[in-house]
C-alpha cells in the first residue's frame, strides 16, 4: 500500500516523466574493490569456494565461469582464451531475469543489485560477499580502488511527444554544463572531481547524465550515473583495514544521495523520496 501510495505521489509531481521504479529510480547498484595484481590459481579457487558457500545463502545458486576476454577474431583462428578470470554467481526473479549477480575474479570483485530497494539490505548482502574477497586480495596485492555506483533512470511518459526534461532535471545545477543542456532534445554531460577525505584513502566523484530515445519502439530515457570512487593516498602502500573500506562504502553512499539531489529539480527529489 505505501509503495503505491508513493507512486501517485509520484505520478502527481512529474507530468512529462516517471521514474522507472514505483518508488525510486534506481535501476542499477553495485559495490566493487579492485586490485593491481592478479591472483593466483590456488589463491582464486580457495576464495571462490569460500564466497561461493556465502552466496548460496543468500540464495544466489546459478554459477558460471567467467572465461578470458579475447576478440573474436583471435578466437576464430583457435587461440587458447587462457584460464577462467574467476565466476559469477546470480539471483534470478521468477521471470527468468536477474536480481543480482556477484562477481569474483583474480584481482577484485563487484556485486550488481537490479532490483534495488533499500541501501541497508543491499549494502549487507554486498558487504557478506566483498569481505572475504578483499581479504583474500589484500593478502596477496595491493588496493586500486573501492567503487559505489548507482544508476537512476526516468522515462517519459505515454502520450508525451517531447517530454521537458527540466521538469527533472535542474538545468542551473553546477554539475551540468550549460553548453551540454537541451530541454527537450539528446544531450550528454560528464562531470568530475575530488572531493576532501581522510587519510588513508581519497575520493573521486562522477556524474554521467544522458538523454536519449531508446528501445524499439522508441522511449525517451533521461539515465544518471553516479560513482563515488575510493582510492589509497599512497598508491603502493599496504590495503586498508576491511572496517576502513566497509566505512567508506557507507560515507560513499551519503555522498551520492547528495550528489544525485544536486543535480534534480525539488519535485524529482520528492518524487523518488530522496532525503539526502
Amino acid at each position: 500500500m505505501l509503495d503505491q501510495i508513493r507512486s501517485l505521489k509520484a505520478d502527481s509531481l512529474l507530468t512529462d516523466w516517471k521514474p522507472t521504479q514505483d518508488t525510486h529510480a534506481i535501476s542499477q547498484a553495485s559495490l566493487s574493490i579492485l586490485f593491481k595484481d592478479d591472483l593466483g590459481d590456488v589463491a582464486l579457487r580457495r576464495l571462490q569456494h569460500s564466497v561461493l558457500a556465502i552466496a548460496g545463502e543468500l540464495g544466489l545458486v546459478d554459477v558460471s565461469n567467467l572465461d578470458s576476454v579475447l576478440p573474436p577474431e583471435l578466437l576464430a583462428l583457435g587461440l587458447n582464451p587462457g584460464p577462467s578470470r574467476g565466476v559469477a554467481v546470480v539471483r534470478r526473479n521468477e521471470d527468468g531475469s536477474v536480481a543480482e549477480r556477484f562477481e569474483v575474479t583474480r584481482d577484485g570483485a563487484t556485486f550488481y543489485d537490479y532490483a534495488y530497494i533499500r541501501w541497508a539490505p543491499f549494502r549487507d548482502r554486498a558487504l557478506a560477499l566483498l569481505q572475504p574477497a578483499y581479504r583474500t586480495l589484500a593478502e596477496n596485492t595491493t588496493l586500486v580502488h573501492a567503487a559505489n555506483e548507482y544508476t537512476d533512470v526516468f522515462l517519459g511518459k505515454d502520450g508525451v511527444e517531447r517530454p521537458d526534461v527540466r521538469e527533472v532535471v535542474d538545468q542551473h545545477s553546477p554539475l551540468i554544463a550549460a553548453a551540454a543542456f537541451r530541454a527537450t532534445d539528446d544531450w550528454h554531460c560528464n562531470s568530475g572531481w575530488y572531493e576532501d577525505r581522510e587519510p588513508p584513502l581519497k575520493r573521486v566523484v562522477n556524474v554521467n547524465i544522458d538523454v536519449a530515445t531508446r528501445g524499439d519502439p522508441g522511449v525517451r530515457t533521461l539515465r544518471m550515473l553516479t560513482r563515488c570512487v575510493e582510492r589509497p593516498l599512497e598508491p603502493e602502500a599496504e590495503a586498508p583495514d576491511w572496517s576502513v573500506i566497509a566505512s567508506s562504502f557507507e560515507a560513499s553512499h551519503q555522498t551520492l544521495k547528495k550528489t544525485l539531489a544536486l543535480a534534480l529539480t525539488p519535485a524529482a527529489t520528492q518524487a523518488i523520496s530522496l532525503n539526502p
